[in-house]
């Protein structure tokens, strides 16, 4: 999407859309928040202002469906900026705990296509220190409590141990290592510390 000289709300001051955005625009795409107009506003703000104009383009960086673009979309018709592969490959060459998604028709009203966009895995991170047969109950509790977690928001339905190592960007704890190996799953060299 073209945002020269657009009014564009990259995310609340500190906020993990906004460091996600600046990573995306600025680090992988040559796009320069200088080149827009920036507002750093929340999510709920970006829905307002997005309802009266004072703003042409929100990011969001949430698992679909959020309150504020379902409440947004119901009142004003919306339209959520694709992504190209090139972009999203040029994105996670860079970034990998980013990845492409493609967000299924009909999660918004009025949105009757799939869109394809970025996103990021959540990640529990925690000292290398930590004792490693709290990690490893920590880790079989995530794991082994999906139907309840799934209660929560169906996205939940990721939270595997297999996308955690199909994703993850950074080494695992030896906790997290024994748990999964338990499970019979390999760990790629590039997720053991050395």
């Amino acid at each position: 999407a073209d945002l020269k000289g657009k009014k564009v709300s990259v995310g609340a001051p500190g906020s993990g859309t906004e460091f996600m955005t600046n990573l995306i625009l600025e680090g992988s795409l040559d796009i320069p928040y200088s080149s827009f107009n920036v507002f750093r506003l929340s999510f709920n703000e970006n829905a307002n202002a997005l309802k009266d104009n004072s703003i042409a383009v929100g990011v969001w960086c949430v698992a679909p469906p959020t309150s504020s673009i379902m409440d947004l979309a119901t009142t004003h018709a919306i339209s959520i900026i694709p992504f190209t592969k090139a972009e999203i490959d040029k994105v996670t060459a860079k970034y990998p705990f980013y990845a492409g998604y493609t967000l299924p028709a009909n999660v918004y009203k009025g949105q009757d296509q799939p869109v394809y966009t970025a996103s990021v895995w959540n990640t529990f991170i925690c000292n290398a220190d930590l004792d490693e047969d709290l990690v490893y109950k920590l880790t079989k509790a995530v794991f082994e409590n999906q139907d309840y977690l799934m209660k929560i928001h169906h996205f939940a339905k990721y939270t595997t141990p297999e996308n955690a190592i199909k994703y993850s960007a950074i080494p695992l704890h030896p906790g997290a290592i024994k748990y999964i190996r338990e499970q019979g799953i390999t760990i790629p060299d590039r997720l053991i510390a050395k």
